[in-house]
């Protein structure tokens, strides 16, 4: 397929006797926002770097002849350059390099919200006007495929809503897949969604799916003070078949029928509960239920 722009098939990446990814395939198409999503170690980096080809691997990763681009979740600058200069130097060091016109500079910076400031020193910029300019250096090598490490983790919220809207435009002309663990902003912009778990491909395909999936009334929520596996292993000894939820702090799943034993648990220490929520039709709640029903299955 023409759109496709990069391809991986039967990937398989082992660091010793630690297999971070098996037997992968996927594809990257034109168009839109990817989310990638997973717990810790689930191999989201160990993916990403391999179609940019810093990892030794398994299996298949074609690349059509076109540009991908890349920022680190915390890009930094030379503190004593401005943000054209930034963006300069980023066009002089791409594999193709070519000089960044004024014009393009001033516009590359007004899609990210950094007009104003183009002739400003980085070390006075704020970390979202770093991970603004951060996409916009990535953004002047015109690349077809743009991967983002958690471009959102860093900053507060008005923060994110800028960075959150600087994607959106910026998918307009280029794919970009974005990693995150912060899941309701991967649920605002992904229209596709890739879910990783121990180095296995879980899930692929449109992030409306994945949430309307979730078995709503099966599942109950609760975010506990303290931790959480001391929790589960009280429910479990009561036969509750409770599990931690992964990428979270502070949150444990039940089954619905599980409920009453659970807060009869509760009452003895009401002061473990700090919330409950059931039946949610949101991206951290599929995710929380299908990665539990996985490991169930396991």
């Amino acid at each position: 397929m023409t759109d496709v722009i990069v391809r991986v098939e039967h990937l398989t990446v082992d660091f010793g006797d630690f297999r971070a990814l098996n037997d992968i395939s996927c594809e990257f198409r034109e168009g839109g926002v990817v989310g990638l999503i997973g717990q810790n170690g689930a191999g989201k980096t160990t993916l990403v770097h391999s179609i940019l080809g810093q990892t030794t691997t398994s299996g298949t990763v074609f690349r059509q002849d076109a540009l991908i681009a890349y920022c680190p979740d915390t890009p930094a600058f030379e503190p004593f350059l401005s943000a054209r200069e930034v963006l300069a130097q980023s066009s002089l060091l791409a594999m193709k390099p070519r000089r960044l016109s004024p014009r393009e500079a001033t516009e590359t910076l007004r899609r990210v919200g950094l007009a104003d400031v183009g002739s400003r020193k980085i070390g006075g910029f704020s970390l979202g006007m770093k991970q603004r300019l951060g996409i916009a250096a990535a953004l002047v090598l015109r690349p077809r495929l743009l991967f983002l490490d958690e471009p959102t983790s860093a900053l507060d919220p008005m923060g994110r809503e800028d960075v959150l809207d600087v994607i959106v435009a910026a998918a307009e002309e280029t794919t970009v897949v974005m990693s995150s663990h912060i899941l309701d902003d991967v649920q605002r912009v992904a229209s596709r969604l890739l879910v990783l778990d121990g180095g296995n491909l879980l899930y692929d395909g449109l992030p409306e799916d994945f949430i309307s999936s979730r078995e709503h009334d099966d599942r109950v929520t609760l975010r506990v003070d303290g931790n959480p596996l001391s929790f589960v292993e009280d429910l479990r000894a009561r036969g509750v078949a409770a599990h931690d939820v992964s990428g979270t702090p502070d949150q444990v799943s039940i089954a619905r029928r599980d409920l009453g034993a659970t807060l009869e648990l509760l009452s003895r220490t009401p002061e473990r509960l700090v919330a409950l929520s059931a039946g949610e039709a949101t991206l951290q709640a599929a995710f929380v239920e299908r990665l539990g029903r996985a490991r169930s299955a396991a």
